[in-house]
């Protein structure tokens, strides 16, 4: 829950993420937890609060394939800046630009899932080890996948609204 108290601020909360975020801007949130009724947050402007998603599906274990039991942690961050001009990373969005920072190519892939409207796939998990920092405006999904193949070397298939990304040899 949160409660506004005079506020600008931003909520990241999808399903599946492993985190929700919680980005103040300028004023003040306070946050509650429905499972701690007596813990709150206040946040101060240019602060964010990242709460691990108790919804989300947990990695099994490698050795043992089953799914530990996570308790939900939680952290107080300060807002991410980008650029020359200091965009706030958490509300780049407003001014129609998608923006990541050290991104690796899964979390980027689902942050152009959800801005692109269209599915994607990376067929080779090798490629996570990649990681990019950028943002896009106007370009389309097949400009913004040919910007990044400038920086890495993958390829891509476009084709009814679903992108598999390959690794290439």
């Amino acid at each position: 829950n949160i409660r506004v108290l005079c506020t600008s601020f931003n909520v990241k909360s999808y399903p599946g993420d492993k985190t929700i975020e919680t980005s103040l801007i300028q004023g003040k949130i306070e946050v509650t937890f429905k499972d701690r009724s007596r813990s709150t947050v206040i946040l101060q402007p240019n602060q964010k609060l990242v709460v691990e998603n108790d919804q989300a599906e947990p990695e099994p274990d490698q050795k043992t394939g089953s799914h530990p039991t996570v308790k939900a942690a939680i952290a107080i961050n300060p807002v991410s800046h980008f650029g020359p001009d200091s965009l706030i990373t958490e509300t780049a969005w407003v001014e129609n630009l998608l923006v990541f920072q050290d991104e690796s190519f899964i979390d980027l892939a689902k942050k152009m899932e959800r801005w692109y409207g269209i599915r994607m796939t990376i067929e080779d998990q090798s490629l996570d080890t990649l990681h990019f920092t950028g943002s896009f405006e106007k370009e389309n999904i097949q400009q913004a996948l040919k910007a990044l193949q400038l920086l890495s070397k993958f390829n891509f298939t476009l084709h009814n609204g679903e992108v598999h990304i390959l690794k290439t040899y």
